[in-house]
């Protein structure tokens, strides 16, 4: 047995998620990093790599000797199909194998039951299977193709092994659960990027939280550096052979394999590779331990968890949980607590106002014996479709997106509560410039690469200097109050002061800092209905004097 996986293995099932948290990947797929001893693999003695001179040379063969549970004749011939089918397309994308090897593939029905579907284990060459479904054999078979050169940060191996699993099923027209990157893990790619991602040792399964999240996202990130530079993988597994020929610690160093990647893709998404894979939290090791707190952007739950100095993740139970959610304008919408469950869950559901489709900010707080985490997240208020994003402190304005790889003409769509939604370009994948021009004269601008399936991103920060401070009521004219709304968040606490036509003071409202909006109920400072006429707002803070009126019908 391979002692340091099957030990984290062993942690990471006592803690699997109940029915009503997020699903782990339908394919639980791993490949084994040790040898019977423990130790890490090294390439066998006999065995050498093919120089960067020598060609396409490596080949590898299958048997399928599996004593304790035999293929059925009809699996055999659909796994064979499945083998010749897959193998000339992997060579596209990712190249040849390190070595030419004879791999066994040996049925395990009972692989689910300890949370996976398929294992690929380099220090003998078995691939186990729970059944013959396509994904699974697809993604152990690129496993194999590492073989003894499995890169031990799971960012990279099983990332690299997710991507060319779904672009070989795409490409070969096979029906596969996460087609075009489409699941909602997809989607939200960016929001659910946040760094607690970072595994404890590189491995995606010291603990069981975040397992599927990790899969899905470490393979978006790989596609999105393939479409952005056709090719990548297969260069990049040429001189990560070469590489190891001089270097076998590059296999473990996230540092060295930066550095080789940059080589290949010096730029990613408007910026250096280095500053781009530093932003992606599933590549390398984490170094942040304690209680951890992490917010499913896509679902409202939340997990709760304690990552320990050694790696393992331990998922916190009867955690007590803190939320506060505030709209666009920065105004409390609602408020809460939980407690977590067994699994380490907790759900946050705030409740957003019927005719409100922007951007919320949920600030989460767990406490216990432990030790206290906090997370503040923006997301949009309902779940939707289509190539939609986020522009965190610019509420207002307009978003032209333009396709850089496909002869389409940009698009431009309106920025309302923080929020734009274009249904246009939804299956369009490739590279996006995106660009936001604020009401309050501020911008910001994005390159993206997305896939052929829904997207959200995020627009931030945003620059250049604000034009004169807008506040305006809504409604102008009312019998019940009103909500008063600033272009801009204020940098401090300050006062929004209500007049009537005699100069007199109705009201003082606290605005908090980082709000841009301030309900008002129509009541003075005696609690009593305000007269009918005219009332003055002004806010006065550091950089801004901003003033409105509203009328009130009594």
């Amino acid at each position: 047995m391979r002692s340091r996986g099957i030990a984290l293995l062993a942690l990471a099932l006592l803690a699997q998620p109940a029915a009503s948290e997020p699903a782990e990947p339908r394919h639980g797929c791993v490949v084994w990093k040790t040898g019977p001893d423990g130790a890490r693999l090294r390439p066998d003695g006999d065995r050498r790599h093919r120089s960067p001179g020598d060609g396409d040379s490596t080949t590898m063969t299958f048997t399928f000797d599996s004593p304790e549970q035999p293929w059925t004749a009809e699996e055999r011939t659909k796994l064979q199909g499945y083998l010749d089918l897959f193998l000339p397309a992997l060579r596209a994308t990712y190249g040849h194998p390190a070595f030419s090897i004879a791999v066994n593939v040996v049925k395990d029905t009972t692989l689910l039951d300890q949370g996976f579907a398929g294992t690929y284990s380099p220090s003998d060459n078995v691939l186990t299977l729970w059944a013959v479904d396509p994904n699974v054999v697809c993604h152990e078979l690129v496993h194999a193709f590492h073989d003894d050169d499995v890169v031990y940060l799971d960012g990279y191996e099983e990332g690299m092994a997710k991507a060319v699993e779904i672009k070989t099923l795409d490409d070969l027209g096979i029906p596969g659960w996460d087609s075009h990157h489409g699941s909602s893990d997809d989607t939200y790619y960016e929001t659910l990027n946040q760094p607690e991602l970072r595994p404890g040792g590189g491995w995606f399964w010291a603990g069981a939280p975040l397992v599927g999240v990790r899969y899905t996202l470490a393979g978006y990130l790989w596609d999105k550096v393939e479409r952005e530079h056709p090719g990548f993988l297969k260069e990049f597994n040429r001189r990560y052979y070469a590489l190891l020929e001089q270097d076998a610690e590059a296999q473990s160093s996230n540092a060295k394999l930066v550095a080789l990647a940059a080589e290949i893709a010096p730029t990613q998404e408007g910026a250096s590779y280095a500053a781009w894979a530093e932003r992606q939290y599933v590549l390398g090791e984490s170094s942040r331990f304690g209680v951890q707190l992490y917010q499913y952007v896509n679902s409202g739950l939340i997990a709760v968890f304690d990552r320990h100095p050694y790696g393992y993740e331990e998922p916190l139970a009867d955690v007590e949980i803190e939320w506060d959610a505030f709209d666009a304008d920065g105004i409390r919408i609602g408020s809460g607590s939980a407690h977590t469950d067994v699994s380490g869950f907790a759900a946050v559901s705030p409740t957003v106002p019927w005719n409100f489709d922007g951007r919320i900010r949920v600030w989460v707080r767990a406490r216990c014996s432990r030790g206290s985490a906090e997370s503040v997240i923006d997301r949009p208020a309902r779940f939707t479709r289509g190539f939609f994003g986020l522009v965190p402190g610019g509420n207002r304005g307009s978003v032209t997106i333009t396709p850089l790889d496909a002869s389409i003409a940009p698009v431009v769509v309106p920025v309302t509560g923080g929020l734009f939604v274009d249904l246009s370009l939804q299956e369009v994948a490739g590279r996006f410039s995106v660009r936001f021009v604020g009401d309050d004269g501020r911008h910001g601008e994005r390159v993206i690469t997305k896939d052929a399936s829904s997207y959200q991103t995020v627009i931030a920060p945003l620059t250049g200097m604000p034009a004169r401070a807008v506040l305006t009521a809504q409604p102008a004219v009312t019998r019940a109050g009103c909500r008063f709304v600033l272009d801009r968040g204020i940098p401090m606490p300050a006062h929004l002061t209500l007049y009537d036509a005699a100069g007199r003071i109705v009201r003082v409202l606290d605005v908090p800092a980082g709000a841009s909006g301030i309900d008002w109920n129509g009541v003075d400072r005696t609690g009593y209905l305000s007269h009918n006429g005219v009332i003055l707002a002004r806010l006065t803070a550091p950089g801004i004097d901003a003033s409105a009126r509203v009328v009130t019908l009594r």
